[in-house]
């Protein structure tokens, strides 16, 4: 079996294409977007991919959760497609739920009144305390994010495209036992937008966590890279939406490749054996672009990555890096847009 992975340089985003074959089955996969503006890019590098293999679209497509800097594209790459005649062959997805919902409805108004976050909308989304704060335009970015989910579910269901929401356990593809999904599980999920939530709850803990990823460790000759990443780590903060993402594991002849989203610790406690279902990996696609807030010392010690990726660097922190570096992991970034990173391996 052969794998091959090329992490598009869409600056601080993802955008992932993989292609497996076996035998004489193959398959292509774009696992996110990255922004809208990099659409065209993605586009065409995954219609390089595609005439590898004799193909007009990809057999698979992954929304790993709904931030802007995952799916922002994902609908012009869509509707390419179906311009075309030739629609994805399956689309994973979690649709928006009734607290999302909401936050599109109100991500709505403000769009349409193209109004900044002050006066009358201040409180209906935020306290005022928030605007205060000068954090309003992290606000006004989340929100943009969920009006794109909303209109990408749209097209699909145009199209009549299948949507599939996948959790821990779903077998979607029994021709590629190889690519399991295990991460979230339903009980998880439903764990991080329980009934009843509300759209300030959602934006507050948004804009908290950006507050967060801004704070950067103070490094301490004293200390190793591990032990400076697991530091304070009761203050360690990420949202719903990142928790939420789709976690992907494909066996290659007895090596893991893991693809995480922007999950994070709580994320990946939460698999079923997660010190089995993780160990040893061969490939690391590193969760949230290397941010201290969504892996400690721990899950770094039981994966042991011989191989971890970086998308972007607004959020890397160096003591991420330091740490995988110590159990002996092979870092490469993305750091510049554009730059791209392949890896290939099997046969």
């Amino acid at each position: 079996m052969k794998i091959t992975t090329k992490i598009l340089g869409v600056k601080d985003g993802d955008a992932i294409i993989i292609t497996l074959q076996k035998e004489k089955k193959n398959i292509v996969m774009l696992i996110d977007s990255g922004e809208k503006s990099y659409a065209p890019r993605v586009i065409s590098e995954l219609e390089n991919a595609l005439k590898q293999f004799g193909k007009t679209a990809p057999d698979l497509i992954v929304c790993t959760h709904y931030d802007s800097d995952h799916i922002g594209g994902m609908k012009d790459i869509i509707s390419h497609f179906v311009k075309k005649g030739s629609k994805p062959g399956k689309v994973w997805l979690h649709k928006p739920n009734p607290a999302i919902l909401k936050l599109f409805s109100d991500a709505d108004t403000y769009l349409q009144s193209k109004k900044k976050f002050v006066g009358k909308m201040v409180p209906m989304l935020l306290e005022n305390s928030f605007e205060r704060e000068g954090i309003l335009n992290e606000a006004e970015m989340l929100i943009e994010s969920v009006p794109q989910l909303s209109s990408l579910v749209d097209i699909l269901n145009s199209a009549n495209i299948s949507i599939h929401e996948p959790f821990a356990g779903n077998k979607f593809l029994p021709d590629w036992e190889e690519i399991e999904v295990i991460g979230p599980s339903v009980l998880f999920f439903n764990s991080i937008f329980p009934h009843g939530i509300t759209t300030d709850e959602i934006i507050k803990e948004e804009v908290y966590f950006k507050q967060m990823c801004e704070k950067k460790s103070v490094a301490n000759a004293q200390k190793t890279a591990c032990e400076i990443l697991d530091q304070d780590a009761a203050n360690k903060s990420v949202t719903k939406t990142n928790m939420a993402s789709i976690i992907i594991c494909i066996n290659v002849d007895g090596e893991k490749f893991l693809f995480a989203g922007d999950a994070d610790i709580k994320a990946f406690e939460s698999i079923k054996d997660y010190n089995e279902k993780l160990s040893n990996i061969h490939f690391l696609k590193i969760p949230h672009h290397a941010s201290r807030n969504n892996i400690s010392s721990n899950i770094i010690g039981i994966m042991k990555p011989k191989i971890a990726y970086v998308s972007g660097d607004k959020y890397l922190d160096e003591e991420v890096i330091g740490c995988l570096k110590a159990h002996k992991a092979e870092v490469k970034f993305t750091r510049t847009p554009g730059v791209d990173l392949y890896f290939e391996f099997g046969s």
